[in-house]
């Protein structure tokens, strides 16, 4: 019974520690951010143009299937189902997008199953598409730096003395 409980208090130190370490990572980055507002600025209106761009392509696939979802809905559903496909659970989420978006889709917005599922499916596809050109770039890319790992390798390391010259 002691045992149990020294372990539990040393878990929860741990975790207690992690989590302070987060936040204190977390206040680190937003510190460099801060010192860069336009950087920052730019980053937020980009993310905004890909979320919007994103919710009307989600629009365009439901009118294309006869359906009709206020854009409000379909933003309101994917930041839902975003913060679900986070969940360690799976592999880039694979199988909780689909289940989350047909079941929020069909619950939410009222749309019919069968669309429902082919908007998922529709949704995955897109994604995998638009991610196939990093696949062919990959390989040049890792040859490149590792290139530029090797030459820095080889290249002599200068000596610094101390003192004025």
């Amino acid at each position: 019974w002691g045992a149990g409980r020294i372990s539990q208090s040393i878990a929860l130190a741990t975790l207690w520690k992690k989590a302070w370490d987060f936040v204190v990572r977390t206040f680190r980055a937003l510190k460099i951010w801060l010192k860069k507002p336009i950087s920052l600025l730019g980053a937020y209106c980009l993310t905004w143009g890909h979320l919007l761009c994103f919710f009307g392509a989600t629009s365009v696939l439901l009118t294309g299937l006869n359906e009709s979802v206020p854009f409000w809905t379909i933003a309101g559903i994917s930041s839902i189902v975003y913060f679900l496909t986070q969940i360690p659970i799976s592999i880039n989420g694979y199988g909780v997008q689909e289940l989350s978006q047909t079941y929020l889709f069909v619950h939410l917005a009222g749309i019919s199953v069968p669309n429902a599922i082919t908007l998922a499916l529709l949704i995955r596809v897109i994604f995998m598409i638009a991610s196939l050109p990093g696949a062919f770039y990959l390989p040049s890319i890792l040859t490149a730096i590792d290139r530029a790992k090797t030459v820095k390798a080889s290249q002599p390391v200068a000596e610094t003395t101390g003192g004025n010259q």
